[in-house]
């Protein structure tokens, strides 16, 4: 068992310092709390941990007391109440980007390689090379489906057989371009690319032969994408005017995962700057905004916003990324490694937790 005595001894003692009162000021270090405004009635949500996403660190059925962080040759576990933290998989130089989907962590190393190991048994499913360095992920259920290489460079969309780990094939993205975002779920797989003429189009990947349609414009100039409950959900900002007579706006564009074709688009206010993170659980449809510090709830079918709750201050646009464990919703501020959990029901403060300063990302343990 290997342990990093400093990090976990300041894990544990700010979690009993916490003392699960409900307030999160001392774990936010906002003066906000966890205030919550409900525009609508969240009583009646069914609160069944679905989630349409599967590339964005989600699918746990964890209590949220157990957790993956990388170590420097693999992946460990540790546990916050017991205080330990032990060896899950080894033989990996300094893992990166662990997530966890279809029931498998997934994470990159340094040597570009996509690694899988089932989250439950530790049965490693293999690793494969990737054409660059990895940059995003969404799995279905025959595929990963990864974004490798630079960003603004070199980045292209690369599909993984699961069964067996080897390329599927690689989608180059078009001249000028790059890839930047991918989501999945079942036979649904969209691609967002990049650059000054192309910064809201979306194009849909073929994925059985691995290769892009033509691009949709989704009106959003993306941070975040995410496919469930029937639509492909866009997060990021609405380009203001070249005259100026309107302002950029953070938004949410709503597209059918089929065709394309645009449904809705939510303007969810504050600047256009902010970084909106999107997510699908619960039955609903959550978005945070980096600049707000807050959560927002909305009913995926008209579009309201049902809730928000703020979740604490951080760095000017920093995203606040959303993990899931089986009955609440986490909101993580990297800014100050802190994360933070909901009722999905009622936006009621759950409780938090201050990760272990080596953690850098993390997924909960299933």
């Amino acid at each position: 068992m290997r342990r990093y005595i400093v990090g976990l001894a300041a894990l544990i003692l700010l979690i009993a310092a916490c003392g699960g009162d409900g307030s999160t000021e001392d774990l936010s270090g906002s003066d906000t709390g966890s205030e919550i405004t409900e525009t609508d009635s969240a009583d009646s949500d069914s609160g069944g941990g679905e989630s349409g996403s599967t590339g964005s660190e989600n699918e746990s059925t964890s209590d949220g007391t157990q957790i993956f962080v990388a170590s420097t040759d693999g992946i460990d576990i540790v546990d916050l109440d017991a205080e330990t933290q032990e060896v899950f998989v080894e033989g990996y130089g300094n893992p990166y980007g662990l997530i966890v989907a279809q029931d498998d962590l997934w994470f990159a190393d340094a040597q570009n390689s996509l690694a899988s190991v089932d989250a439950r048994s530790r049965e490693e499913k293999g690793t494969v090379a990737l054409p660059g360095q990895f940059a995003g992920l969404s799995v279905t259920e025959d595929a990963a489906w990864v974004i490798a290489g630079l960003i603004g460079l070199d980045s292209q969309l690369v599909g993984v057989e699961r069964d067996g780990m080897t390329i599927r094939g690689t989608a180059l993205p078009p001249q000028g371009t790059y890839y930047d975002l991918v989501a999945g779920s079942g036979g649904d797989v969209w691609v967002h690319g990049g650059d000054i003429e192309s910064s809201t189009t979306v194009g849909k990947v073929d994925p059985v032969m691995v290769t892009v349609g033509d691009r949709v414009d989704s009106g959003v100039i993306a941070d975040s994408m995410v496919i469930g409950l029937g639509a492909l959900w866009i997060g990021g900002t609405k380009a203001g005017s070249p005259d100026g007579s309107t302002v950029p706006v953070s938004a949410i564009a709503k597209l059918d995962p089929a065709t394309g074709d645009v449904l809705d688009l939510l303007e969810i206010g504050g600047s256009g700057d902010d970084e909106v993170v999107v997510e699908v659980a619960f039955d609903h449809l959550w978005a945070t905004q980096g600049l707000e510090a807050v959560l927002i709830k909305f009913d995926a079918a008209s579009g309201d916003e049902v809730g928000r709750v703020d979740v604490g201050s951080g760095a000017a646009g920093i995203p606040y990324p959303i993990l899931l464990t089986s009955d609440a919703i986490w909101v993580v501020n990297s800014t100050d490694s802190q994360a933070l959990s909901f009722n999905p029901d009622t936006l009621d403060f759950v409780s938090g937790i201050t990760l272990p300063y080596f953690a850098g990302t993390f997924a909960f343990v299933p």
